[in-house]
C-alpha cells in the first residue's frame, strides 16, 4: 500500500500531542521507512491481504500527494487529492484511495468537521472494495484518530481494533502500521484511565518495534518515553527514571538540535518532550509564571503560558526563552511552531503575525478611547433649585435645561422645586485623562508585541533569545507546544488553568 505506514504517522504526529497532553508525547515513526513513493513502501502491506488479481486500490501508484503527507506539507497533500479526484472517473479504482488521502491530509490540518465529511466518502468507498485490507486498515486508523479528537473513546477504540486487527493479519511490511496502531489504542486506554493495560500495549508496540529495528529507534525511545510517564503517574519513579534516561541515551547522540535543519519524514524527527521526573527537564518561576525547561545537546528551551489573553484580543501568548550553551550556532524556528489546544476542544491554532497582532491591540485601544471620549465629552450633572412662585409661567423667568435635557419641575403649592442638568466639568476632564489612558495603554502593548514576538533566528554560543509567540486561541485550558530548534523539536504540555477559560 502506497502510503499504509505514512498515514497513521502523518494523522497520529498531529494527534498525539493535541490529543494526550498528560501523556506528554507524540509517536514518531520508524526513521529507516522509506517514503510512501519508494518501492518498499508501495509494497507495504500486501502480503496475505486476500487481494484478486483484478486491479483494486492498492495498486495506485505513489504520487506527489502522499509524498507531501510524508514530509507534513498537508495543504499541498489536500490540493493534490481534490484534483486528483476532479479528474478521476466515479468507478475508478483510485477514488477510494485518494478520498482516504484527502480525509487525512484535512484531518491533520484540524478541520475536524471537514475531515468527518470526506472521511464518511471514504469509508464508502472503501468498504466497497473487499480486496483492500491494507487500505482498509488505513481508513480505520484514521477514523480512530478523528474519533478521538472528538472525545468519543468508545469509538476511536473500536475502530483503533479493527486496524490492528487487519495489521496482524496482512503480516509482512505491515508491521511497523501494528506498531503505529497499538501505540495508539495505548493512548486510547491511558485516556481511559487504564494506566496498567496502557502500558501492557506500549510494552507491545516496543517489543514489535525492537524486533523491526532493534533496539535503539527513534520510535523505541518515544515509547519508553511514554512507558515512562505512566509509571510516574503510578508512582513508579525507580523504573520511570531508568527508562526516561534509556530514552535520552538514544536520542542524545543524534545531536538533533546542533544539525541545521534538513527537509525530512516526519518518522525521523527527534522530539524532546518536557514530562515530570525526565532527568532533563524541570519547572520553574519567572515574572509569576510556571515555566517547563527542557534541556538537550547544550540547548534549553523554556516556555510559559500567559495566563490572560493579550489585551483586548482573543490570542494566547506564549514566553519563551532559549540559552545555547552547546558551543556551536543553532537554528532556531526553521519551521513554524504548532500550538495544540487539547481542552476543552480539541483545536489547531494558527500562529498570529505580531506586526498584525500589534496593529489590532492598537486600533482596539484607540476605538475605545473615541468612545470614552465621545461620552465623556457632554458629562453633566444635575442641580436642584428651589423657589416661590411658577418660573416661566404667568410672567416669571423661563427655567432652562442643559442640551437636549428636558429639566424636572416640581410644584408644591406656592414653592416650586426645579431640577436641571449643567455641565460636569471635572467628569469631561476625568473622561478625557482616561481614554488618553487607554490609548497610552494599547500603544504600549503593541510596542511590547512588536518588541517582543520571535522569529527564525540564529543564536551563536553562550546566548540567549527571549521574547513570546501568539496564537489564535481564546478559550484553552490544556495545550501543547512544539517549537523546532535545529533539526529537533522541543514539545511542552500547559496543565489546566481555569483562569484562561472565559
Amino acid at each position: 500500500m502506497p502510503t499504509t505506514y505514512q498515514t497513521l504517522k502523518s494523522v497520529s504526529a498531529l494527534f498525539t500531542s493535541m490529543i494526550l497532553c498528560l501523556i506528554c508525547c507524540s509517536a514518531e515513526r520508524a526513521h529507516s521507512k522509506p517514503l510512501s513513493g519508494s518501492a518498499d513502501a508501495k509494497n507495504a502491506g500486501r502480503q496475505n491481504d486476500g487481494a484478486t488479481k483484478e486491479q483494486t486500490s492498492e495498486d495506485v501508484e505513489p504520487n506527489e500527494g502522499d509524498r507531501a503527507l510524508d514530509l507534513g506539507q498537508y495543504g499541498q497533500a489536500e490540493t493534490y487529492f481534490i484534483n486528483a479526484l476532479k479528474q478521476s472517473l466515479k468507478k475508478d479504482v483510485k477514488r477510494a484511495y485518494l478520498q482516504t488521502g484527502l480525509a487525512e491530509a484535512i484531518l491533520n490540518q484540524g478541520r475536524f468537521q471537514e475531515a468527518a465529511r470526506e472521511y464518511k466518502k471514504a469509508q464508502a468507498l472503501v468498504e466497497s472494495d473487499s480486496s483492500s485490507n491494507a487500505l482498509k486498515a488505513r481508513l480505520y486508523d484514521g477514523l480512530s484518530w478523528l474519533y478521538h479528537a472528538q472525545g468519543k473513546l468508545a469509538a476511536a477504540g473500536d475502530y483503533c481494533q479493527k486496524a490492528i486487527g487487519l495489521r496482524k493479519a496482512i503480516g509482512g511490511t505491515s508491521a511497523l502500521q501494528l506498531v503505529d496502531s497499538l501505540n495508539h489504542m495505548a493512548y486510547i486506554t491511558s485516556d481511559e484511565g487504564e494506566l496498567k493495560k496502557s502500558i501492557e500495549l506500549y510494552e507491545q508496540a516496543l517489543d514489535q518495534q525492537n524486533q523491526i529495528a532493534g533496539p535503539g529507534s527513534l520510535p523505541s525511545a518515544d515509547i519508553l518515553e511514554k512507558i515512562a510517564t505512566l509509571d510516574m503517574r503510578l508512582g513508579n519513579d525507580d523504573e520511570a527514571k531508568g527508562r526516561f534516561q534509556e530514552a535520552l541515551r538514544i536520542k542524545w547522540p543524534l545531536a538533533a538540535p546542533l544539525i541545521p535543519y534538513k527537509t525530512h519524514p516526519y518518522w525521523d524527527n527527534v522530539t524532546f518532550r518536557f514530562a515530570s521526573g525526565a532527568p532533563n527537564c524541570m519547572k520553574r518561576y519567572e515574572n509569576a509564571c510556571e515555566q517547563e525547561v527542557v534541556t538537550a545537546n547544550g540547548v534549553t528551551v523554556a516556555a510559559s503560558l500567559v495566563a490572560q489573553p493579550v489585551e483586548s484580543t482573543k490570542v494566547t501568548e506564549v514566553r519563551i526563552v532559549v540559552r545555547n550553551e552547546s558551543g556551536r550556532e543553532i537554528e532556531f524556528l526553521p519551521n513554524p511552531p504548532s500550538f495544540f489546544v487539547v481542552s476543552p476542544k480539541v483545536a489547531l491554532a494558527p500562529q498570529v503575525d505580531t506586526a498584525k497582532l500589534a496593529a489590532a491591540v492598537e486600533k482596539k485601544g484607540d476605538r475605545k478611547a473615541g468612545w470614552i471620549r465621545f461620552w465623556g465629552a457632554d458629562a453633566t450633572r444635575p442641580v436642584t433649585t428651589t423657589m416661590i412662585g411658577n418660573p416661566g409661567i404667568f410672567g416669571y423667568a423661563p427655567v432652562y435645561g442643559y442640551g437636549a435635557t428636558i429639566p424636572a419641575v416640581s410644584r408644591s403649592g406656592n414653592m416650586t422645586t426645579v431640577t436641571t442638568q449643567v455641565p460636569d466639568y471635572e467628569a469631561q476632564a476625568r473622561a478625557l485623562a482616561r481614554a488618553a489612558m487607554v490609548s497610552d495603554n494599547a500603544h504600549r502593548s503593541a510596542d511590547t508585541i512588536k518588541s517582543s514576538g520571535l522569529g527564525p533566528a540564529f543564536l551563536p554560543p553562550a546566548n540567549t533569545l527571549s521574547g513570546s509567540l501568539y496564537f489564535d486561541a481564546a478559550r484553552l485550558s490544556k495545550a501543547c507546544l512544539r517549537v523546532p530548534v535545529g533539526n529537533a523539536i522541543f514539545e511542552f504540555n500547559f496543565p489546566a488553568d481555569g483562569t484562561r477559560t472565559r
